[in-house]
């Protein structure tokens, strides 16, 4: 409860971990833990009531205003988005201070120019793009769609101030969520289907639990008045419970989150884009704007049906961009093999199968022997339901790690070699000797070889001649013989740099994530390969 505080009021989120990161983004929610126009906005309209409510003239309550807003960007660090946010702020007080009325639009652009002239480069900042999209969204979308309510609630008689308060929250919820979409989908690689209802359930108690966090410590770093911080922590830890809980229940609905590693995703964001440009230019009637949601809609549907269709008979080998480790998925007949998961964490991999809407892991193996790649794979047993886990014999776990491991439908140990058959078209064979441990995968004749240490080539117990592709995230000894495959490198940009020079390249086709984003190794027929890079890179 304490980082999603510090988090809401600082953009601080070192102190979150990565599930509830995961369930904010799933839930589309994340905006909330970055430092933005909405924070700001509540920092600036609450100090000036504040000030109204304590009888301060008009001018001075401007200016005491301005210094607590100019207070609130240095303590969030100046960033872009909390800058633009900041100048927009300072732009209105002035306005209100010489009886002039404010523009939104001028302010926003004002802002955004005196940001770009300072630093170019904020304009590749995705919380300054996210801040400026959402504000935007915020200025041309928030009063079209509160009018919409208000015209269809006009016989309504009683309750119409706690109808307006509800209006007025949906409205800045979906306006904020069409308009950053486009962005969120290109940036993330995965949206929420479901991010309205999450932002409509969220949005409001973090509005009432940002100042009451703010007094908390503004109260508990003045030691005599430290004891007037308890009550605000313990209301704000409550609002803070009810947000984990609410991102953690709708990131567990089946297919709140969409990946948009599926070809056909960014060329429904392009058409639906053009429809609606095409919608603003022809008329400005409602009907064509739902003629525009109708298409859309159809769309998306017959782009999911028509990439199934196409895809029913090809297994998908996914090397995730997870830094310097691999992480392998196979998707093949509606069935999902792991293979690693040694990276820094298993958001990576936990992100892209709750993209791409699985459930179950009917096959989990480790590709070493350290243990935060079995607490990434425990992990991801507590999050999916695993029918098979693979273990080398003679490992053993203690406390919440051996816990579980427990939950698994079934654990296979395996002394020096394993062959798992995984359905007709995959098989997966584990290899361990005294020069290491390697994973051969075979997947319609197509045989893969996957080392996750610098594995001598030249003593492999393989026919290298008889295989298609290597996996790696380092350069193994030998590395001569690379030359008869294809070779993907699983490793960040620096070590792939170096990786590369350390290698004689010649005739290798060689491919790597390197921050770029997932590699697809798609096998179509019998042995047709062909290699797709994932939306992100």
């Amino acid at each position: 409860e304490a980082g999603i505080m510090k988090a809401v009021l600082l953009g601080d989120k070192t102190g979150l971990t990565d599930e509830i990161k995961s369930d904010f983004h799933a839930a589309g929610t994340y905006h909330l833990l970055v430092v933005s126009g909405l924070h700001m906005t509540i920092v600036f309209q609450g100090l000036l009531k504040l000030l109204k409510f304590c009888r301060i003239p008009h001018k001075l309550s401007c200016i005491i205003t301005a210094f607590g807003v100019l207070s609130f960007m240095a303590i969030t660090g100046f960033s872009p988005s909390v800058l633009r946010s900041g100048i927009m702020s300072l732009l209105f007080l002035a306005a209100m201070m010489f009886h002039r009325n404010p523009d939104s639009l001028n302010s926003l652009g004002i802002a955004v120019f005196l940001l770009c002239i300072i630093n170019p480069y904020a304009a590749a900042d995705f919380g300054f793009l996210l801040s400026v999209t959402s504000t935007l969204s915020l200025i041309l979308l928030s009063k079209p769609i509160y009018r919409f309510f208000l015209d269809r609630t006009k016989r309504v008689k009683h309750g119409k101030v706690l109808l307006h308060s509800i209006f007025s929250s949906v409205s800045s919820s979906l306006a904020v969520t069409a308009g950053t979409l486009p962005l969120v989908i290109i940036a993330f690689v995965t949206f929420s289907v479901i991010s309205f209802i999450s932002n409509l359930l969220m949005i409001f108690p973090t509005t009432i639990m940002l100042p009451i966090t703010a007094l908390a410590a503004l109260f508990e770093s003045i030691p005599s008045l430290s004891i007037f911080a308890k009550p605000f922590a313990l209301v704000g830890g409550l609002i803070a419970k009810y947000l984990i809980f609410v991102a953690h229940w709708i990131a567990k609905i089946p297919f709140a989150l969409i990946s948009a590693d599926y070809e056909f995703i960014m060329l429904w964001l392009a058409m639906t884009m053009l429809l609606f440009a095409f919608a603003i230019f022809l008329s400005k009637r409602k009907m064509l704007v739902r003629t525009v949601l109708t298409l859309s809609s159809i769309l998306l549907i017959a782009g999911i049906f028509s990439y199934q269709l196409s895809n029913r008979s090809t297994v998908r080998v996914s090397v995730l961009d997870v830094n310097d480790g691999i992480s392998v998925v196979v998707t093949a007949n509606r069935q999902t093999a792991i293979i690693g998961c040694n990276a820094y964490s298993d958001y990576t991999t936990y992100q892209y199968l709750k993209g791409h809407g699985i459930h179950n892991i009917d096959y989990l193996q480790p590709l070493s022997d350290e243990i935060i790649e079995y607490q990434n794979l425990a992990k991801l047993n507590e999050n999916f339901q695993t029918k098979n886990f693979i273990l080398p014999n003679g490992q053993y776990f203690t406390g919440d790690l051996e816990k579980s491991l427990e939950e698994a439908e079934k654990i296979s140990y395996y002394e020096k070699s394993a062959k798992t058959i995984l359905n007709d078209d995959v098989a997966i064979e584990l290899h361990s000797d005294a020069n290491g441990n390697y994973t051969v995968l075979i997947v319609k004749e197509i045989r893969i070889l996957i080392l996750s240490s610098e594995y001598d080539l030249a003593h492999i117990d393989l026919d290298l001649n008889d295989i298609d592709i290597l996996i790696t995230d380092t350069v193994p000894q030998s590395a001569e013989y690379l030359q008869s495959f294809i070779t993907v490198l699983s490793m960040e940009e620096q070590s792939m740099a170096d990786s590369v020079k350390r290698l004689d390249v010649g005739n290798v086709q060689l491919y790597a994530t390197a921050g770029r984003g997932n590699l697809h190794i798609d096998v179509e027929g019998d042995r047709t390969i062909v290699l797709r890079r994932g939306s992100g890179g």
